[in-house]
């Protein structure tokens, strides 16, 4: 049988993006997980909530056009329990 190893680890990719990006993290099915991003300004310019169905759950974002630069990636859980956090660069086209 083949199942997921629980980690705590927050995948981000790709790294650097244009804006368009995936995460992963180990989560328990049917858990509602919260994506935000943040600019190095601390603005928050993107969120978007999922509800998981499997562990290691692919979660798409598109943030649209945003400038060029470092962005911070949080995900929280069920109530806004922080589960990871994690730098990422958008380049410019």
């Amino acid at each position: 049988m083949i199942s997921a190893e629980i980690s705590d680890r927050l995948f981000v990719a790709p790294n650097p993006n244009y804006g368009q990006f995936w995460i992963r993290y180990y989560n328990q099915t049917g858990e509602t997980l919260t994506i935000a991003v943040f600019d190095s300004k601390g603005n928050r310019v993107h969120q978007q909530q999922t509800a998981t169905g499997i562990a290691y759950t692919r979660i798409d974002v598109d943030m649209g056009i945003q400038a060029a630069g470092i962005y911070v990636v949080e995900l929280r859980g069920n109530s806004s329990r922080l589960l990871g956090r994690k730098q990422m660069i958008v380049g410019q086209r």
